[in-house]
Parts: C-alpha cells; sequence; structure tokens
C-alpha cells in the first residue's frame, strides 16, 4: 500500500534499493522463512543455559536473494524482545574489526537507551572504578599516554651578575684594605672605597648598557631567580595505544549481556552483514572473531546472525570451482553454525510478479502498455536475476525517462539499458546491424526509429539529429578504410542511405576524395541520388590540377558512375588538363591518350574523343618521344587499324626544325632511323 506522500509523488520515480522487510514474492517465502527463524530464537531462550544450542545462526542464498530483507523481517517480528544491531563489515574493512564492532554496537546501544547509568571498569594498574556507560567506552576506545617529565630551569642573567658581585665584592674589598697606608689620608679613604665598591658599579653600568638596549631588562628582570620557567622545560613522552584484546572483546559482550539480563532490557541481536564481500584476509579474521566469541560459549542475552553467499564465501579458501576449496568452505560453515537457513531464489511466476510490482511502483500505470514486453525481454536475457538487479534495471530506465520525457520511447529506453553494454561496445555497427538484438530479435525489430532512439541515448543527441549518426559514422569509416567496412553492407537495407551518403560527401574534406572515389566504386547499388553524389565528386575532382601526364585510375573509375554527359564533360576537361600540361612530354601525351581511346571502346562509353582532339605543334626532341612512343602501341583495336598511331592526335613538328635537330645527331647520336623510315 503506497504512503500519503508515495501518492503524491509524479511518475517515474526511483525504487529504494534497501531491504524493505516487506516480502513481494507470490509465495510468501521469505515471510514463512523469518517466522521460522523468529520461533528458533524464541524456543532456544525458553531453554535452560545448559539445553541451549550456540546463539549464532547463518543465512544462506546467493547475492541479491534477499538475505537483507529476511533480516528485516526478522527484526519486525522479534521487535518487542530483541534488539538488532546491523554491523556492515565491508563498509568497516578498512577499520580494525574488533574496535570498530565495540564503539559502533557501544555508541548506538547508548543513544537508543539500552545501555543507561552506571558500569565498572578496570583501572590499570589495579583497582576498579563506577562510570557511566559513555565513559566507559570513553576509557575503552581512549588512547592510553605516560608521560616523563625531565625539567632543567634556566637561571636569569641578573641572578648570574648577582652572583658575582657577591663573590667579588668581599675580595676588593679585602685588596683596598691591604693598600691602604698607615697613617692613611683622605683620598687612600676614598680610594680604598672605590676599589671595594668597583664590582658592583662595573655590574650597575652593564644592566645601564642593557636596559638601554633592550627596555625589558628593568628591575623584576634583575630580581628574578628564574626565567621562562615553562618554555625552556625540557620533556619526553612515551605513548602506547591499547586495541581490544580478545579477551577485552569478550569481556565487553559479556557485560553488555549481564546488563541486559540485570536491567531487563532486550536482548541482543548482533547482524553482521556483507562478511563474504570482504578481501580473503578480511573474511578469515573477522569469521574467527566471530568464531570465537558466539559459536562456543557465547553470551546468554546475545544473538549473532551471519548471512552470507557459499559461493563468494568460498574465495576466501582459495579457487571457489575447486572441489577441495567447496569441501574446506563447508567444514568452517558446519562448525560455526548449528543452523544455516536457506533463502530460496525467486521462481519464475514470482519472478515475473516481482518485476510488474516494481516496475508499478516506479512507473505508475503510465506505462503499461510497454511494461509486459519490458519484463519479457529482461527475463530472456537475464533468466537468473534477482530482485535487488530488477530494482537496478528499473531505476536505470527512470533516470533515463526523467531526461528524454517522452521524446524516446519506453520500450527503447528499456532496450538499451538492457543492451547497454553491447551496443556501447561498438555503436555504430551494433545499431545498424541490430546484431545487439540477439535473443529477443522477434519481439524488438530494429527498425528505423529504434535506430534513431538508440543512437539519440548513445550519443546525447536530439532524436532529430541522432536518425544518421551511425549510418554516417559507418560511411566514413568505409571511406577511411577501416577495417571490417563494406559500404554495401547496408546500402540496400538502410532507407536512409542514399540521404546520409549524400550528406557525408557534402561535408568531407576535399583531400579526402581519391579515397571517397575508391569506396564508392565498389558501391553496387543505383539511383539518382547517388548519381547526383557522382557528379558532384566529378566536380571536385577537376578542380584538381594533374600531377603527371597519365589517365590517372580515380578518373576512370569515376567515368564508369557518371551519366554520357557527365563523362563527356569529365574526359573534355582531364584532355585540357593533359594537352596543357606544362611539363609536356611527346610520349607520356601518346601513352595517356591512347589509355583514355581504349577506356572508351572497352567500356562501350558514348563519347566522341576524337572530335576533342586539337592540333599541337611541338618541338622535335619532343615529336620523336611521341612517334616512339606511337610506333610501340598496337593499333588492333581500332575500327581503322591501317593508320598510322602518329596520326590519332594531330601531334606536328616544324619539318625544317626536325632536319636540322636530326642532323645535329649525325654521325654519333643518330639512332632515330625506323622514325625517318616511316
Amino acid at each position: 500500500m503506497e504512503t500519503k506522500l508515495q501518492s503524491k509523488q509524479q511518475y517515474p520515480r526511483f525504487i529504494q534499493n534497501k531491504p524493505c522487510g516487506i516480502d513481494k514474492f507470490d509465495g510468501g517465502s521469505q515471510e514463512r522463512l523469518a517466522k521460522t527463524i523468529a520461533r528458533h530464537f524464541c524456543q532456544n531462550d525458553s531453554l535452560d543455559e545448559e539445553c541451549t544450542l550456540p546463539r549464532i545462526i547463518g543465512i544462506e542464498g546467493i547475492w541479491g536473494s534477499g538475505k537483507s530483507n529476511v533480516v528485516k523481517m526478522l527484526e519486525r517480528e522479534l521487535s518487542d524482545d530483541y534488539y538488532f544491531f546491523e554491523y556492515d563489515a565491508w563498509g568497516h574493512q578498512e577499520d580494525l574489526q574488533r574496535r570498530s564492532i565495540l564503539e559502533l554496537l557501544t555508541s548506538k546501544l547508548i543513544d537508543d537507551g539500552i545501555l543507561s547509568g552506571n558500569a565498572t571498569i578496570k583501572v590499570k594498574g589495579g583497582g576498579t572504578k563506577t562510570v557511566s556507560w559513555s565513559e566507559k567506552l570513553k576509557y575503552l576506545l581512549a588512547r592510553k599516554t605516560e608521560t616523563v617529565t625531565e625539567k632543567y630551569p634556566l637561571i636569569s642573567n641578573g641572578m648570574v651578575a648577582a652572583f658575582l658581585v657577591a663573590v667579588l665584592t668581599p675580595i676588593f674589598t679585602f685588596i683596598a684594605y691591604a693598600v691602604k697606608p698607615t697613617p692613611t689620608t683622605w683620598w687612600f679613604s676614598l680610594l680604598s672605597i672605590i676599589i671595594a665598591a668597583l664590582p658592583v658599579l662595573i655590574a650597575l653600568c652593564v644592566w645601564k648598557w642593557a636596559y638601554s638596549k633592550d627596555h625589558k631588562y628593568g628591575w623584576s628582570y634583575m630580581l628574578a631567580i628564574y626565567q621562562d620557567k615553562v618554555e625552556k622545560d625540557v620533556c619526553y613522552e612515551t605513548l602506547s595505544e591499547d586495541e581490544p584484546t580478545v579477551y577485552e572483546f569478550k569481556t565487553w559482550m559479556q557485560d553488555i549481556s549481564d546488563f541486559i539480563k540485570e536491567k531487563g532490557q532486550r536482548k541482543l541481536v548482533l547482524v553482521f552483514d556483507n562478511m563474504d564481500r570482504l578481501p580473503a584476509e578480511k573474511v578469515k579474521e573477522l569469521w574467527s572473531s566471530i568464531h570465537t566469541f558466539f559459536a562456543d560459549s557465547g553470551f546468554e542475552n546475545v544473538w549473532a546472525v551471519i548471512p552470507f553467499d557459499e559461493t563468494h564465501l568460498a574465495c576466501a579458501f582459495g579457487d571457489e570451482t575447486d572441489e577441495q576449496t567447496k569441501q574446506l568452505t563447508k567444514y568452517f560453515i558446519n562448525k560455526t553454525f548449528p543452523i544455516v537457513y536457506r533463502v530460496a531464489p525467486p521462481v519464475i511466476t514470482d519472478y515475473r510478479s516481482i518485476f510488474n510490482k516494481l516496475f508499478v511502483e516506479a512507473f505508475g500505470e503510465t506505462e503499461n502498455e510497454a511494461k509486459e514486453t519490458i519484463n519479457r525481454i529482461f527475463r530472456l536475457v537475464n533468466p537468473n536475476a534477482n530482485v535487488r538487479e530488477i530494482i537496478s534495471y528499473i531505476n536505470e530506465m527512470v533516470a533515463l525517462k526523467q531526461e528524454w520525457c517522452n521524446e524516446i520511447l519506453m520500450i527503447n529506453i528499456a532496450l538499451f539499458c538492457l543492451k547497454k553494454t553491447d551496443i556501447l561496445a561498438n555503436p555504430v555497427e551494433q545499431i545498424l546491424s541490430g546484431d545487439y538484438l540477439n535473443g529477443i530479435q522477434t519481439i524488438i525489430n530494429n527498425d528505423l526509429q529504434t535506430q534513431r532512439e538508440i543512437a539519440a541515448l548513445v550519443y546525447g543527441v536530439d532524436v532529430e539529429d541522432a536518425r544518421q549518426i551511425p549510418l554516417k559514422k559507418y560511411i566514413e569509416g568505409c571511406i577511411n578504410g577501416e577495417e571490417d567496412h563494406d559500404i554495401n553492407q547496408y546500402a540496400e537495407t538502410n532507407k536512409q542511405f542514399d540521404t546520409v551518403l549524400e550528406e557525408v560527401i557534402q561535408c568531407m574534406d576535399n583531400a579526402l576524395i581519391d579515397k571517397i572515389i575508391h569506396c564508392l566504386h565498389k558501391l553496387t547499388r543505383k539511383s539518382d541520388v547517388i548519381l547526383r553524389v557522382w557528379q558532384r565528386i566529378a566536380q571536385l575532382k577537376l578542380k584538381e590540377s594533374i600531377e603527371k601526364q597519365v589517365f590517372p585510375v580515380e578518373y576512370q573509375e569515376l567515368l564508369l558512375h557518371l551519366d554520357t554527359e557527365s563523362q563527356n564533360h569529365v574526359i573534355a576537361q582531364l584532355y585540357k588538363k593533359i594537352v596543357r600540361f606544362n611539363d609536356f612530354n611527346g610520349g607520356d601525351y601518346f601513352k595517356t591518350l591512347d589509355a583514355i581511346d581504349r577506356f572508351i571502346a572497352q567500356n562501350k562509353l558514348a563519347c566522341d574523343f576524337t572530335s576533342l582532339i586539337e592540333a599541337k605543334t611541338v618541338k622535335p626532341n619532343t615529336f620523336i618521344d611521341y612517334i616512339q612512343a606511337a610506333n610501340a602501341t598496337d593499333a588492333a583495336y581500332r575500327d581503322n587499324a591501317t593508320t598510322k598511331a602518329y596520326k590519332y592526335y594531330q601531334v606536328a613538328t616544324n619539318s625544317e626544325a626536325l632536319d636540322n635537330y636530326l642532323a645535329n645527331l649525325l654521325p654519333d647520336n643518330f639512332d632515330h632511323a625506323d622514325i625517318v623510315k616511316r
């Protein structure tokens, strides 16, 4: 039943992940278990002390099976006669365990009024003392300090001077008496007095000089026997910090048990939670303490409850898959616990019901349409999930729903949360292919809306902006030659392919034009949009200058994908670049034009290349290179194979200049007899 506060809250809302003490299983298995344990507590405590079992029980179950929830229900069942204290061993793993347990337990008992009034403590060195429980706790946790102080007083300068005057004055008085003649005159008497007073006079002069430098040297300083009494003391300290020993711990717990009995307070139940999450050494250490304090004699008014997962607990003793480790773990469990209760995992009917209850708790009736589908796909992907994992999954959906509101369908939010790991490993490939739907593809279709909304969740952009991101990135990967990228993979199956391709080409750097041509040359799909893409590529390519007199492979691939008009335009522009090449070479010129001619013929392009040829007059040496290349060419592919090859492309030279050039080669360097003959 919802509280008034809950009913006023808006959906979606987060679910508490803490144990609530309510059995949400339809079969009521946890409620039944809690009542059974409660009966054992009451029956065992009703027996004579010599007949009772040790007051310690284990509650075994896998992580997330509801052990902590059972403890909460047990606390509710026994709340009138038992006081529960939960110690999170995992949360205090960095602390000294015995000290931490006593500190937290005693403080809580004092705060809740279980421990009140006076208690007795033993004072170091012997004897006892009556103090409050708060003072007793302070004494337990206090730093015991032993201090040895040695003081070395510092005598003041004034006292040193006074001592010297007192010693020297009689000496000088004797000297004055010794030098005084008999009979004497008045000036000898005055001299004797001055000699006798000389130490005092010198001391007064020194003091006067010191006082003029620093006024602290007044009469009070002169009359002080000691100075800086505290500041100049030298102290040596020896510190020792006591930790509760096994004996002290046991004594303390016994004092609590006796106090509870004496005052008629509720009996104490210590719950050691999350012990199986501790590192191996910590588990052994805490287990040893629990066994020592509770498994043997124990305490009349103190119970210990230890929830644990046997599989994870086995990690403390070695490889949990090893049979010997399993046997060793069972031995320790049986040695420690007289009784172990098991929390059963939910069955399928419970599983479905629990999920729906939690889903409604988070979303109310606002997402009923998607609830059953989400429940179904979650159970298919996570057949062994526990309640904690269900709550975590639903809370993750709540967070995304609060962020995206109604921009994204609930089913796609659920799908992303469920398959997030697979999707984020390779977003582009997963979104486009839908491979992440493995196992639930018969329930969820990888349609365009699903792709757009999953992409929006992955990239954090609006759904409209996200619709093209995966395909766009994939096409960019194809152009850049990334491994396992095939431009044809989504060309036919993705309805957005043509549009996205055109957008990618428009945004690509012109420096990548050759990569684009090579990539799209492999594309088998044909459409008006793709033709338009090729026409744009042709325009960009023609803006580039050529580096050599050749027929580049990029132009060859380009021509194969253009319409007739565009083909003729590209060939005409390429011809102009070749014929007007700055570093013109006759041989390369013939070879390039011949290659274009052959390409047109072999691919049956509707292009009249001959009509584009313009007459060109060149230097004699260039002309000779042209003739040599022509003579080496097989003209059999042409319809009129009887025509001399060199005449195809209308290259000529001045005959007189040619004669002079050839004459200059005579007799040693002339090797063009075949040209003259032809």
